[in-house]
């Protein structure tokens, strides 16, 4: 039979002891009163759910400002399909001037009024008789509606889109002597 030394109080104990005679302490371990690991799970638990506290009320403020820049931004893409085309007309008009000493009205809003303007896209349906002298087409599906008017010395090339479907579309408007302009304001799409 050995002694070893008791780990909480440091009185010499026998190896075969279960318990140290002089603190109670139970031997080859601590004391109850210096266990550890009884409540560590439920420390774990506690600060997995605080930090869940905390994180669902950042990732709401941080979702609050990103949806909203992210939709305004698609609305952008779409819209940035007028001023495009808009300069193509533009283009297409000083060409047929310098070939032919003249402007051309293409009449109505093509390829629907205004007042259909909408969200989705529509086909051009091969152009009025306007745009067709002019030689000019975009390519495939449009979300906005076309039109050119004419004067004696001049022409204004005119392009709407409601790119977010909410009733008030962007206008956009060059002539021979201005490049293409926005006439609303940034944040009508």
């Amino acid at each position: 039979m050995g002694l070893i030394h008791c780990a909480d109080c440091g009185h010499e104990v026998s190896d075969r002891a279960k318990a140290c005679p002089n603190c109670g302490g139970p031997m080859g371990g601590p004391s109850p009163a210096k266990k550890s690991g009884g409540g560590g799970g439920v420390a774990v638990v506690v600060v997995v759910i605080g930090m869940l506290v905390m994180a669902v009320p950042i990732l709401g403020i941080l979702a609050a400002i990103a949806i909203p820049n992210f939709v305004a931004m698609q609305y952008r893409a779409k819209r940035a399909e007028v001023p495009a085309n808009v300069e193509g007309i533009k283009t297409a008009q000083m060409g047929y001037d310098a070939a032919f000493d003249a402007f051309v009205s293409t009449g109505d809003p093509h390829p629907r009024p205004v007042r259909a303007l909408g969200k989705n896209a529509t086909s051009w349906r091969g152009g009025n008789a306007g745009f067709q002298t002019l030689g000019w087409m975009p390519d495939g599906d449009v979300r906005g509606t076309y039109w050119v008017t004419t004067t004696y010395d001049g022409f204004e090339v005119h392009g709407m889109i409601d790119a977010d479907g909410d009733g008030e579309p962007a206008h956009y408007v060059a002539t021979r002597d201005e490049n293409t302009r926005m006439v609303t304001s940034n944040d009508v799409y």
